[in-house]
């Protein structure tokens, strides 16, 4: 009997607590329904200002140096002394390495001496005809062999000693000091690293807004360096079925390295006075599109007439105003009228 009541008593306890549970559940249920109404829907906003709205095709190519030169041995010889390393920044004419002087192979002896025989000879000739003993015409003869003797020396010389082609960095030295070469040995190679260049491949759907001239980024390790499209083909390649595109950057900090690969924007639209905002804040973009804002704290559903359509953001042509207050996070939960609560 004892046993009976016992149960008894434990079961009407468990009914009891499970019917309070749920009259707890209802009531938070209720109480957050009441937050909304009281308080208003949660919600982030912010002031539409104006600004520049940049829209950009973007593409993934190799960076190289703008001009990279291979330069090689003229003559048969030995490196007697090499002036510059791998990095070092050289500028145009600076001798980079130099053949010895007396070597047979280069003739710099013989074309020395003819230079100052023509030289010596011109003196001489010059100093008789100032007596009038030598017509203008023979001296002219004169100076125009001492002018060829200069030339053949100078020449001649530039091979002993082989300067740089142009301003850049060494980036290989390919000799090394007392190493015997062969005529047309590869001695070093230059480049100019402060200008960089790539090439896009673009398909026929996006050749027709590309154009020489256009602003281009190239973006590497969180690193940008800007320049331009400087030649677009007229024909397809047939074998990469895309347009060639090549771009020139400025690069005198050396940000970006050659050879890496960087991602390319070129920019296709830019509006200096736009009213753009994120696209996930547009409701049925491919439609109607529209948006929330707030007014005396309510819900305002604004429809808008869209753009130019970038990956991130949308430029609005109408329906927005500088200084509306547009609802960028809740706008989900919304429906006209709903008393907003703005954090």
């Amino acid at each position: 009997m004892l046993k009976n009541i016992l149960i008894s008593f434990v079961v009407i306890a468990l009914v009891l607590s499970l019917g309070c549970a749920k009259k707890e559940q209802k009531v938070v249920e209720r109480s957050l329904q009441q937050i909304y109404l009281e308080d208003g829907i949660p919600v982030k906003a912010e002031v539409i200002q104006k600004g520049v709205f940049n829209k950009y095709q973007i593409y993934y190519s190799e960076i190289d140096a703008n001009r990279t030169t291979t330069v090689f041995a003229k003559f048969e010889d030995r490196v007697e002394n090499i002036y510059a390393s791998e990095g070092d920044y050289v500028k145009k004419g600076d001798t980079i390495l130099e053949f010895p002087a007396d070597n047979k192979h280069n003739g710099i002896k013989e074309t020395k001496a003819n230079y100052e025989l023509a030289s010596a000879t011109f003196n001489r000739m010059q100093e008789l005809f100032n007596v009038g003993g030598l017509s203008q015409q023979d001296l002219d003869g004169y100076e125009n062999q001492l002018i060829l003797a200069k030339a053949s020396l100078e020449s001649i010389t530039e091979m002993r000693e082989v300067i740089a082609p142009y301003s850049g960095y060494i980036t290989e030295m390919i000799v090394s000091e007392e190493e015997n070469l062969f005529i047309e040995s590869p001695l070093f190679v230059i480049a100019d690293l402060n200008k960089l260049t790539s090439t896009l491949w673009v398909n026929e759907n996006d050749i027709s807004v590309v154009r020489k001239g256009m602003n281009a980024t190239a973006i590497w390790n969180d690193k940008e360096i800007t320049g331009k499209v400087t030649q677009v083909a007229m024909t397809m390649d047939r074998t990469r079925r895309a347009f060639k595109v090549d771009v020139l950057f400025s690069d005198k900090k050396r940000e970006i390295k050659t050879g890496v690969t960087a991602e390319i924007k070129l920019l296709l639209f830019q509006k200096d006075d736009s009213i753009s905002i994120p696209r996930v804040m547009v409701r049925d973009i491919e439609g109607n599109p529209y948006v929330w804002l707030s007014n005396s704290e309510k819900a305002v559903k604004r429809e808008i007439v869209i753009g130019q359509m970038g990956s991130t953001k949308i430029d609005v042509l109408s329906g927005l105003n500088e200084g509306d207050l547009i609802i960028t996070e809740g706008y989900h939960l919304l429906s006209e009228n709903d008393k907003l609560n703005i954090k």
